[in-house]
């Protein structure tokens, strides 16, 4: 059976600085900024930020789109840290490390739940100018920075693009998670049991055939099968 290959449904940049975060999709122009509260700002190492604005993009694109299972989100990142932390889910459970566990582990089960696909790839910042004015620029007004936007980088963004106001519900997640220190119950992660991923494993079956990428019997994209079994039975923090 020859390689299944797909375009992405929608395409996601971002980008962060010391005090905000913000980013935008290449495809619809919806665009999004979020100033870090004064009293949170060095709490969290600029990667984790970094981490942070590339799930939130996603989650608020799912918030307003509410997409089908099978929908296909690219993350474009000039952050190789946050490139491969969208990717994995085993981080160690104690410190501000659990910031990080939490933050994935909430990502990750809402991919599998609503069968969704993502895949990251980084790209040179000298091409992000836009998330990184967006993270930077918090004294101009939503419509004063649409209108900056358009006509200094009118090569990089859509003629839709348009800057507008985070849902309350995603501000109060970015707040929780840049504040966060420890996970409920001390952090502390375990390794599933044969059971349990065995159950684990039969989910990602199941989210890979919503995602026409396994037929009802199995079969299919074999190789993104097998590497995605590979690495869930590596996932030491997993629940």
């Amino acid at each position: 059976m020859p390689p299944t290959t797909r375009e992405p449904n929608k395409i996601l940049r971002t980008n962060v600085c010391e005090h905000g975060l913000g980013g935008y999709s290449l495809k619809t122009g919806q665009a999004w900024r979020w100033e870090i509260p004064l009293h949170l700002r060095g709490r969290k190492l600029i990667n984790f930020l970094e981490f942070l604005a590339c799930v939130v993009g996603i989650m608020l694109s799912i918030k307003e789109d509410d997409p089908a299972a099978g929908y296909c989100y690219l993350s474009a990142t000039d952050k190789t840290s946050a490139m491969g932390w969208l990717r994995k889910s085993n981080f160690v459970s104690n410190g501000d490390h659990a910031a990080y566990l939490g933050l994935a582990r909430e990502f990750t089960s809402e991919l599998l739940r609503r069968a969704f696909l993502n895949y990251s790839q980084w790209f040179a910042g000298e091409g992000n100018w836009v998330a990184d004015l967006l993270s930077r620029d918090l004294v101009s007004s939503n419509h004063e920075i649409t209108t900056i936007i358009n006509s200094r980088f009118p090569s990089q963004v859509p003629k839709s693009f348009k800057v507008s106001p985070l849902p309350a519900k995603i501000s109060s997640l970015l707040s929780y998670w840049v504040q966060l220190q420890t996970l409920a119950g001390g952090g502390g992660g375990h390794r599933p049991n044969a059971q349990q991923s065995q159950h684990l494993l039969a989910t990602v079956d199941q989210f890979l055939v919503k995602a026409n990428l396994l037929d009802a019997n199995g079969q299919g994209n074999s190789y993104l099968r097998s590497e995605t079994h590979r690495t869930l039975g590596a996932f030491a923090h997993f629940v």
